[in-house]
Order: C-alpha cells, then sequence, then structure tokens
C-alpha cells in the first residue's frame, strides 16, 4: 500500500467518522430551545387586552399533554401561549365556560351541556 493510499484511507474514515456528529449537530440546531415561563406567559398574555392579561391566570401544556399553571390569576380568565408547532400564532385567553369547552376537547367529550355556544367573547384569540 502506498503513502497516498493510506493518506485516502484515513481522510475518508474521517470524512465518515465526522458524518454522525454533524448530523447530531444539524438535529439540535432544527430544534429551539424550549421558551422559558417568562416568554410562555408573555405570549399567552399577548392574546388578552391589557385589562383582562393583568390578572388571568396563565397555564401552559406540559410534555404530556397535561397542564401547568404559570401563573395564578384572580379574574376568571385563562391564557395559554402560542404553540411553536401549529403554523402562526395562535395564543388564546378564556372564560370559565371556554375553558370547560377547551378541556373537553381536550379529552374528546362532547362540550359541556347548558352552557352557551362558545364564541369570540368566551373564547378568542384577542377577546
Amino acid at each position: 500500500m502506498t503513502r497516498s493510499n493510506i493518506a485516502m484511507r484515513v481522510l475518508a474514515l474521517a470524512a465518515l467518522s465526522a458524518l454522525p456528529l454533524t448530523t447530531m449537530a444539524a438535529d439540535a440546531a432544527a430544534k429551539p430551545a424550549a421558551p422559558s415561563d417568562a416568554q410562555l406567559i408573555e405570549s399567552a398574555l399577548a392574546a388578552a387586552p391589557a385589562g383582562v392579561a393583568k390578572n388571568a391566570t396563565v397555564v401552559a401544556m406540559d410534555a404530556k399533554g397535561g397542564m401547568r399553571t404559570l401563573r395564578a390569576g384572580t379574574n376568571g380568565f385563562t391564557c395559554m401561549p402560542d404553540n411553536p408547532e401549529t403554523p402562526g400564532p395562535d395564543p388564546m385567553c378564556m372564560d370559565k365556560n371556554g375553558l370547560e369547552w377547551v378541556h373537553a376537547m381536550m379529552e374528546h367529550k362532547p362540550p359541556p351541556a347548558g352552557k352557551a355556544k362558545v364564541n369570540s367573547a368566551t373564547f378568542s384569540n384577542g377577546l
């Protein structure tokens, strides 16, 4: 085996060894870091007028699909941040009836009986 053949084999082996590392780096670059709680709260409150956002509860979905409270509120409204996995911004705020509707939807159940239909005042992307 000549020196140039050995050099070519070493170079090819080095290039093949680096391939998984570049693939892993590309995968890591493709997935942005998870937003902080402060960023999630800011996103959620963007869906409501300032007067509603000021005292609204803020919840976000955890990795298992459950809800976690990011900030407790006092005015009966609940806001959720944008879901970065869906196209376009979609933060939302809702009152108690709207929240019951969301829970029913997430659990694949019919909406609560005897409640007013969900409308732009109950479940909205801008109240």
